[in-house]
């Protein structure tokens, strides 16, 4: 059932440098007790050329009808829906909390009553009064001499996103009650069903914060970020990058230019590290081990200037060292000293008793010498 209106206009135009200037105003009053309703802003079935700016002003009258949201639109269409510029929109400007209230639609042609028009939807059940001023810039004619409101109708908003924008509070995308348990200053929500994402871009970049249920990417469901195109992604503090994924998966902490899956230019502190081997140096005990001699080892030092298997200092700090291999190179060492120790060892033992011998049988001789002289 529609419901009649009040409706009075101020209707100005002026000329400027051949182009047309000329505002007209509105005031329109809601009924209480019913959400989802709608006014229509006729503009008929004539020539639209320019900007038309839309503004729409709330009062202290109820809860959550003040302040001002507005949006502009540059269109050019001629009669019978013959749009040759399609109208483009932004809103250019938008305060206070009568956004849970006001959503300003688009400029359509409307085939059932032959004419352009642009619908204002109202969500509160509040009874909320509203001033809308709309303004035309145009080098050709105008048309809102002819622009008339129509009467209010349920017509409950959907296939838009609301937007709930607040100059000196929470802000909330999707959602009129931005979650803020933890009584933040200020707190941005962007809320979805399933998914919600926030995105910034340049003409070649795309950058990217989600959150989805089910996972997305290749990722499992949980918080994302990053790049949607193939860019590596960086983290970013004092206005220096600290940590960069490259576009190949590899991690630089300290570097931009990461050669491995995690390269750091710093250093590293941690209470404990473990890398998988394939390998360990327990061949050193196996029987057909070739040990080397200790005068082969004393010929390679003397040679190289250090060990046998272990790198030299050039390659080192040419090329660093692999940890899991450094250590089973080292262990590789301490077996072999192991094997030496028990070679030594038993020739330490041979060599006890063969002195052990000697002593004895020298104490045989004294004695047999003590008993010739007697």
């Amino acid at each position: 059932m529609k419901n009649s209106i009040y409706i009075l206009f101020l209707l100005f135009a002026v000329s400027l440098d051949a182009q047309t200037f000329q505002q007209k105003d509105f005031s329109v009053g809601f009924p209480h007790e019913q959400p989802n309703q709608a006014v229509d802003i006729l503009f008929g079935n004539s020539y639209i050329n320019g900007w038309i700016e839309v503004d729409i002003t709330g009062t202290f009258s109820h809860q959550n009808s003040v302040g001002i949201i507005k949006k502009l639109f540059q269109i050019g269409a001629n009669p019978s829906n013959s749009i040759w510029s399609s109208p483009t929109s932004r809103i250019v400007e938008a305060a206070g909390p009568i956004l849970d209230n006001i959503y300003i639609g688009d400029i359509v042609w409307d085939p059932a009553i032959n004419q352009y028009k642009l619908t204002i939807y109202h969500t509160s059940p509040n009874a909320n009064p509203y001033n809308i001023r709309l303004t035309q810039h145009s080098y050709d004619q105008t048309v809102l001499g002819s622009t008339t409101l129509g009467t209010i109708y349920t017509n409950p908003l959907t296939g838009n996103n609301r937007h709930s924008v607040y100059y000196n509070d929470n802000v909330g995308i999707g959602t009129t009650t931005p979650e803020n348990a933890e009584n933040w200053e200020k707190v941005l929500e962007i809320k979805g069903n399933e998914h919600s994402k926030i995105i910034t871009s340049s003409s070649k970049i795309t950058t990217g914060v989600w959150s989805h249920n089910y996972g997305f990417y290749g990722s499992p469901e949980g918080g994302m970020a990053g790049t949607s195109t193939n860019h590596p992604y960086s983290l970013v503090t004092n206005k220096t990058p600290k940590m960069t994924i490259a576009t190949d998966g590899n991690v630089g902490i300290g570097t931009t230019n990461p050669q491995n899956k995690l390269d750091v230019n710093g250093t590293v502190h941690a209470k404990e590290v473990k890398v998988d081997m394939t390998g360990w140096a327990d061949f050193v005990f196996e029987k057909d081990y070739q040990l080397p001699t200790l005068d082969e080892v004393e010929q390679h030092i003397h040679e190289k200037g250090h060990l046998p298997n272990i790198p030299n200092t050039k390659e080192v700090t040419e090329n660093g060292i692999s940890l899991g291999e450094s250590q089973k190179l080292l262990l590789q060492k301490i077996e072999e000293l192991t094997l030496y120790s028990i070679e030594q060892n038993k020739l330490n033992k041979e060599q006890s008793e063969l002195l052990r011998q000697q002593q004895q049988e020298i104490q045989d001789l004294r004695n047999e010498i003590k008993v010739i002289k007697k």
